[in-house]
């Protein structure tokens, strides 16, 4: 629990901070643009109530916009937006990578099960 500390005045239960400043230490200010594969990660702007996409910028803090979990997490205030994951309207946000030629594998996790 070194990396993770409970509060309450964050916004969330549980304030991930550390783990996102140690990511960067390990990784440096990776940029997505320079990955050597294309990635995308999907927020939700909170007051748009739009989709928020990340194909630029810095890899950190794309992942922690995306992973959110209201009321577990903080949200991220940028840009004048506020950030949450991108679950919150999309839970399979399969429509950013459609338009790409490669083969592209999806996984829903809120499916219903029907039995």
């Amino acid at each position: 629990f070194k990396l993770i500390s409970f509060s309450s005045r964050s916004g969330g239960i549980v304030d991930a901070q550390k783990v996102f400043d140690k990511l960067k230490v390990m990784m440096g200010d990776v940029q997505i643009e320079d990955l050597p594969i294309k990635y995308r990660a999907v927020a939700t702007d909170l007051q748009a109530k739009k989709e928020v996409l990340f194909e630029k910028g810095s890899l950190i803090d794309a992942i922690r916009a995306s992973v959110g979990i209201p009321t577990i997490f903080a949200p991220i205030l940028k840009d004048e937006m506020i950030l949450v994951d991108g679950g919150v309207l999309n839970p399979l946000p399969i429509n950013v990578v459609l338009d790409d030629e490669d083969l592209t594998i999806a996984v829903n996790l809120d499916a219903i099960l029907k039995t």
